[in-house]
């Protein structure tokens, strides 16, 4: 029997057997329905085919394979305490469980809990704990599950609202208004813009649904392991590019912004007008000559670029154009407006004095600095 079950069995290359081939599989099959019929515990039904069978599989393998097929499982007596087999959730409601982490609020399961991998309906204590059910049955960490199963709670409602003495009624409602119930989740991931007039957002993340009256990125990082610009970046850009934070935190960051850029404008515009005027309050002489010379050219419609080579001659036309840009066009582009108009109301006689009174100054400046 040894011999021929493993010449049907595939393997790995580390020598562990995952399945078994169709004939073999049925004569599994067969015995473990007759183990599973005589109520034989979990461990001993696994020392037993797998010396029949030549196998070194795990007792969760023939767990999962007593699940699939429908066999009644025995839990191994521990010493010191009493176990009896688990109550499993009836077949209709472990879809709505599976996608639901709020399900026991909303089915009013105060005393029990769900396990979301094998839906076993559990005792308070039971999931968590080094001899608890996720390690035993599953292998699984407390961070694991919750990282498979969002959401999904470890301990009944009945205990916490015993430790923070709050009415267990009221505890469940708001554990369910805390997720998005199956058509409102399944709304949500349909539409990004659904949640755009909700006073919370909704998480996208498959069988999540968490409501956050602020924002998600503490959520997406606690719960689901997002954390950083680039991960909420990808988050969003799965589902649609969905806020992230609520309508109330949108308006009040939109406030504060706005605020921040009035305070800045303005402290640009001081810095702007200190750096163009002297000790007396007066616009510097060189700048205040060539945004004359400027404004008179500008008269007479002249390009831009020409008028930078004249007011710099002695750089070439690119160095001059581009000084030009930055320190006379841009910053005092008002200035050369309000010039503009004083030269307008002058006679065509005063306005070309002005401009080579400012030229000469400025030229005297480069002779100084030349020699």
């Amino acid at each position: 029997m040894q011999l021929q079950a493993r010449s049907n069995a595939l393997t790995y290359p580390h020598g562990s057997m995952l399945r078994l081939a169709p004939a073999a599989e049925k004569r599994l099959k067969r015995h473990m329905r007759l183990l599973c019929a005589q109520q034989k515990p979990g461990t001993e039904i696994t020392k037993t085919l797998n010396e029949e069978f030549g196998l070194n599989w795990s007792l969760q393998a023939y767990f999962q394979r007593a699940q699939r097929w429908d066999f009644s499982w025995s839990a191994t007596p521990r010493a010191g305490r009493r176990l009896t087999p688990a109550e499993v959730l009836p077949e209709d409601q472990r879809s709505a469980c599976y996608e639901d982490p709020a399900f026991e609020a909303r089915m009013g399961i105060t005393d029990r809990v769900v396990c979301r991998e094998c839906f076993s309906v559990l005792r308070d204590g039971a999931m968590d704990g080094k001899d608890g059910h996720l390690r035993t049955m599953h292998g699984l960490t407390r961070k694991k599950y919750r990282l498979r199963n969002p959401g999904a709670p470890l301990f009944t409602h009945k205990r916490i609202a015993d430790q923070t003495l709050v009415d267990v009624q009221k505890l469940m409602a708001e554990r369910a208004e805390e997720y998005a119930d199956p058509a409102e989740f399944a709304a949500a991931r349909s539409d990004p813009k659904y949640d755009d007039s909700l006073s919370f957002v909704i998480c996208r993340v498959q069988r999540c649904g968490f409501k956050a009256t602020s924002g998600l990125p503490k959520h997406l990082q606690n719960v689901h392991g997002v954390s950083g610009k680039e991960a909420v970046e990808a988050y969003r850009r799965e589902y649609g590019w969905p806020p992230i934070f609520s309508q109330r935190v949108r308006k009040l960051g939109s406030a504060r912004n706005s605020k921040r850029w009035a305070k800045l404008k303005v402290r640009a515009a001081q810095a702007h007008e200190k750096r163009s005027r002297g000790r007396k309050g007066e616009l510097l002489g060189d700048t205040a000559a060539r945004i004359t010379m400027v404004a008179y050219r500008m008269l007479q419609v002249c390009s831009k670029r020409r008028i930078a080579a004249e007011l710099y001659p002695l750089h070439t036309p690119e160095v001059a154009w581009g000084t030009a840009k930055n320190t006379i066009f841009r910053r005092h582009a008002k200035e050369i407006r309000q010039e503009m108009n004083r030269l307008t109301g002058l006679p065509e006689s005063a306005r070309l004095a002005a401009f080579k009174a400012a030229k000469s100054g400025i030229s005297g400046s480069w002779i100084r600095r030349v020699a």
